[in-house]
């Protein structure tokens, strides 16, 4: 049959998580503006659709919503909290050594409007994002059947997403709009899975090399004919052609894996890029972070600009591994939710 097997699935997307973390950090690191402006219009779209694919329905008796709704605490909001307070816990003892007036406005951020303020960590918006994205679906999938009414609801409220920065008279709390569009994209993965069966989605999942380039090659164009994007403020531009950039990207992303995997999957980088995936959490939390600590050395000696930025993105990627590591295999994982 077409269904794939199940270990083989969870380790290609890993290795896809891990390609939308390293361009997370990439972004961080910032490789220009042109760079930016392309993975802007995709990256974040991407784990949304993920964590739909990943989803299963359940029956209550499988699942209640109480504990579906107490792992995702575990597995997000956990995180975010102590994550957030202890980067605000730094920027206090900062403030103290600096002899620096201190501003609870960090910690006032935390706990409403999180997709600004936030001291260093400010990508941790999206466990929140992610976290509401996660409930909301559940809801619909289980007491929603009718399937056309389902995409009908996620449809409006994804769109509604997408101009809730313009008609709103202030910004939605715990990154809610850009949780909204989200939303699209996670019954977007999910769809893809439930009817990975379907000859058209296999068919769209499993392009040839050739086709993967050339899809490749016109979404990058259509990319750079859309205006700039960025779902942690509400910037779409033009929003149709933001939807058909982003899930033609997750798509030539997608496909660029799979051909790829069978030759890195016994090999160091694809273990490695497995281990970026697993331990994503640890990434989305300390990357900032750890930008900031390795610039500050890196610019003790000056290097051209091309080769730090490249030093740099290997050093991070170098320390979060150790640090994913040390926290995922010792008691220090309470601290991503994980007992």
């Amino acid at each position: 049959m077409l269904k794939e097997n199940l270990s083989v699935r969870i380790d290609y997307l890993d290795i896809f998580k891990s390609f939308g973390i390293i361009l997370m950090i990439m972004g961080h690191i910032g490789f220009g503006r042109k760079f930016d402006f392309f993975i802007h219009a995709f990256h974040m779209p991407m784990f949304f659709w993920i964590s739909g694919f990943l989803f299963k329905s359940r029956t209550k008796k499988e699942l209640s919503f109480g504990k579906f709704v107490l792992k995702k605490i575990k597995s997000l909001l956990i995180p975010y909290f102590v994550f957030g307070s202890a980067h605000f816990g730094l920027y206090v003892f900062y403030c103290i050594v600096k002899n620096i007036e201190l501003s609870f406005d960090a910690l006032m951020h935390l706990f409403t409007v999180n997709t600004e303020g936030i001291y260093i960590c400010g990508g941790i918006w999206f466990l929140t994002a992610l976290f509401f994205a996660d409930v909301i679906f559940f809801l619909i999938d289980r007491y929603i059947k009718n399937n056309i009414l389902k995409a009908l609801i996620v449809g409006a409220v994804a769109i509604f997403g997408n101009v809730a920065e313009i008609v709103l008279p202030a910004t939605l709390p715990f990154a809610l709009a850009a949780s909204f569009v989200g939303l699209g994209f996670y019954y977007l993965g999910y769809i893809f899975n439930k009817y990975q069966d379907n000859k058209n989605i296999y068919l769209i999942m499993n392009l040839s090399w050739a086709s993967n380039i050339v899809w490749g090659g016109v979404t990058t164009v259509l990319i750079f004919l859309n205006g700039y994007i960025n779902m942690r403020v509400g910037l779409y531009s033009i929003i149709p052609l933001f939807w058909i950039n982003a899930l033609l990207s997750i798509i030539v992303s997608l496909n660029f894996v799979k051909l790829t995997y069978p030759y890195i999957q016994d090999m160091f980088i694809g273990k490695w890029l497995r281990g970026i995936g697993i331990d994503s959490i640890v990434y989305v939390c300390l990357n900032q972070l750890i930008i900031m600590v390795v610039v500050k050395c890196v610019n003790i000696i000056k290097f051209p600009i091309v080769i730090q930025k490249i030093g740099v993105l290997i050093a991070v990627l170098a320390i979060l591994f150790i640090i994913s590591k040390i926290i995922a295999h010792t008691k220090l994982k309470v601290l991503i939710g994980r007992w």
